[in-house]
């Protein structure tokens, strides 16, 4: 086998000629060749002691089928080819894995069987071998994901875990969020939880998924089916075909997304997916592209601001999971909609929201819209994050340190790095609340304190000191390893990743981001006192310069409990509060700060207190983490609002404001004319009041919904 790792490029025509079908056959036998595969199966064969007809295959290709008729998942021609070319050479036990997803749950007839036939998939080959097709979601066995893995405690499909040769076919496609999907994306397939969008995109994020199975559980090989590719803004909701001509391999699938990206014209870190990956795994230390890096010709890739705006609006589960059946071209022959009003409005919605390609206006628009619901999206977080914080969601995430980096000795390290800090902010004057702090070369120094009327034994009982930072008010997620314990099984030594609130939270209205630090923690027990301190290793965010400190549990007189919290913070000021330089305005500054510091830690002992008596503390609400979220039709649920109905009264709304485009002149004339100027319709049987039990954005919008459909005459039951 050679010493680099190759990524093969194959373009063009078997017999040369510029026009003319394509051998996308002849494409694959020789990518495949080239990159090195069959010498990639023979070294499987003799790490596992078993002959070729022993070793286990399983293809993973794509399947995202709406329309049969468009380039949006792998041609199964080229999955069944794969399949002979295998069996040709003695490999026999091949089967094909998939998982479908979360678009399965609001249309009808999309069992895997159907998706199979629909799709072209035949479960046998041009050759005559029988194949097997894997469901991904059926006999989940464990895997053991390391505790600092975001997937930590989930499985996967037996038949994957048991494979002993894994190859990934991707589709060469462009990707409304990412910039491109390919093979790192493809991956997400394997993960058995139906509701993708929500478990996937949701409660884990895809960049930290694709890591983790990228660890756990890599492909042996890589190949993208750049035969017919799929391009534009919309390639997952509206496919548009390009004819590319070309197959991509490579045992490493970095490498082969790396390639890939390149072929497209893109940078290949446009994706968050594959930044991450290579910036955590990289590609292989020597390589070798063989082939031509060309960009295609014809190519279009998403514009930069639908990029952004898609990637804010994923951010809200709950809106991109409504946006995806309404947005999606379904071929309506194959498949149903299981809600009339849900495929009413994806008539209206998909021309809008993903236009056909060749209207550079309609295709504008889009991109507006999708800017408009990002920022939606981002004062919606900033009005919960300040009023509704039970509204918003747990973040789950991976620890993001490398625990081989560190001994037992970088964790005690940490008191002698602590303890000067707590010494020196004894010795400041504190204010009657508990709080003392003061400056330190540009961070902020603190100490709150407050006495317990509980004795300390019972209060250790029952509040487990190395989960201080977890108490902490405005805590919304994080992972904890712990490292090492104690002859009685307490945590000694620990890492740990915290996620809060935009601090203090109102500068979330400013776009202050969440703070995201990992740390150290070192924790002490003692008759009558437990400490635990910490020290800031890293930002996944740049949120946070400094965030070290301790947190101590002492007795006093055997009746009651202090608390002592100490901490040196300095965190990231939106751009807004950088200009405004409060340093100038020392005044306002100390009164900002004290009064932040003092709300935060107030609530932080309220918190310590409920965790005593058992009562919930912490904000946010937690997601299901074995079903998801949807009702009876199968639509996903995105709040106490009636999709279904706004999904109906917004399709008639439009077919009603696009009549009112092209009517006469005296229709547009009819109507009642305020003193501001606006032209108000009358409309028998439209709605009174909106729902009940509405949070205060959402009783806006319905009530606004509500009066626009009362001016425009859309009452409840009109067709």
């Amino acid at each position: 086998m050679p010493s680099d790792t190759v990524c093969a490029i194959v373009s063009g025509r078997s017999d040369g000629r510029v026009d003319g079908p394509v051998d996308g056959r002849w494409l694959l036998e020789t990518a495949l060749t080239r990159a090195g595969l069959w010498e990639h199966l023979s070294a499987a064969c003799e790490r596992s002691g078993q002959e070729p007809s022993e070793l286990s295959v399983l293809v993973l290709p794509e399947l995202l089928c709406f329309d049969a008729q468009t380039a949006a998942g792998t041609e199964p021609a080229l999955v069944e080819h794969l399949i002979d070319l295998l069996g040709e050479r003695g490999y026999e036990r091949v089967g094909v894995g998939i998982a479908l997803g979360s678009e399965d749950t609001w249309l009808e007839s999309r069992d895997l069987s159907r998706m199979l036939s629909v799709a072209g998939y035949r479960c046998a080959t041009d050759g005559g071998r029988p194949y097997e097709v894997i469901d991904l979601a059926q006999d989940v066995v464990p895997v053991p994901f390391p505790p600092a893995s975001t997937l930590h405690g989930t499985g996967l499909a037996r038949r994957l875990v048991d494979a002993d040769f894994r190859i990934t076919f991707a589709k060469n496609r462009t990707h409304e969020e990412h910039g491109f999907a390919l093979c790192l994306n493809n991956l997400l397939g394997m993960l058995p939880l139906r509701d993708k969008l929500y478990h996937y995109r949701g409660r884990l994020k895809p960049w930290d998924l694709s890591v983790a199975l990228l660890r756990q559980l890599p492909p042996h090989f890589a190949v993208i089916d750049a035969v017919h590719s799929s391009h534009g803004s919309w390639a997952s909701r509206a496919p548009e075909t390009l004819v590319t001509a070309t197959i991509i391999a490579s045992p490493d699938t970095l490498l082969a997304d790396w390639t890939g990206a390149l072929k497209m014209g893109l940078d290949p870190h446009v994706s968050a997916l594959n930044d991450r990956a290579i910036a955590e795994i990289g590609l292989p230390e020597a390589y070798d592209i063989a082939g031509d890096l060309t960009p295609y010709q014809g190519w279009r890739n998403v514009h930069p601001a639908l990029l952004a705006g898609t990637r804010r609006v994923n951010e809200s589960v709950g809106l991109s999971r409504m946006l995806i059946p309404l947005t999606t071209r379904v071929d309506r022959s194959r498949f149903a909609f299981k809600s009339t009003a849900l495929e009413r409005a994806n008539r209206v919605m998909s021309s809008v929201l993903a236009p056909a390609a060749g209207d550079p206006v309609a295709d504008s628009a889009a991109t507006w819209l999708h800017a408009w619901l990002a920022a939606a999206v981002e004062g919606v977080d900033a009005w919960r994050t300040l009023f509704a914080k039970e509204q918003l969601r747990w973040r789950d995430v991976p620890l993001d340190l490398d625990l081989d980096a560190y001994t037992l000795a970088d964790y005690e390290a940490v008191d002698a790095e602590v303890e000067p800090l707590e010494q020196l902010i004894r010795a400041t004057p504190g204010d009657h609340g508990g709080l003392r702090w003061r400056h330190l070369d540009g961070s902020v120094l603190f100490q709150f304190c407050r006495v317990l009327p509980i004795p300390f034994a019972r209060f250790v009982e029952r509040v487990d000191i190395s989960r201080a930072i977890r108490y902490m008010q405005d805590y919304i997620g994080g992972r904890a390893v712990a490292v090492a314990r104690d002859e009685r099984g307490r945590v000694t030594h620990q890492a740990e990743r915290n996620i809060y609130l935009a601090q203090p939270n109102y500068v979330a209205l400013y776009g202050g981001t969440v703070i995201d630090v990992s740390k150290l923690e070192h924790v002490r027990y003692s008759e009558c006192a437990q400490r635990i301190r910490w020290r800031t290793v890293h930002s996944a965010n740049g949120s946070a310069q400094y965030d070290d400190g301790s947190v101590c549990f002492a007795d006093i007189d055997g009746s009651y409990t202090e608390i002592t919290v100490v901490g040196r913070q300095k965190f990231t000021l939106p751009l807004f509060w950088q200009a405004v330089d409060l340093d100038r305005m020392p005044e306002i500054r100390d009164l900002l700060i004290g009064d932040a510091y003092f709300t935060f830690f107030d609530g932080t002992m309220s918190n310590f207190e409920a965790a005593y008596e058992g009562r919930e503390y912490r904000i946010g609400r937690p997601w299901d983490r074995e079903e998801g979220e949807h009702d009876d039709l199968g639509l996903p649920r995105t709040s106490s609002l009636d999709i279904a109905g706004i999904a109906h009264r917004g399709g008639d709304l439009l077919a009603r404001i696009k009549a009112a485009g092209t009517g006469s002149p005296g229709d547009r004339r009819s109507g009642t004319l305020d003193e501001n100027g606006f032209r108000h319709f009358p409309a028998p049987g439209a709605p009174s009041e909106p729902a009940g039990h509405l949070g205060p954005v959402e009783r806006f919008l319905t009530e606004l919904s509500v009066a626009v459909a009362r001016d425009l005459g859309l009452g409840p039951g009109e067709e």
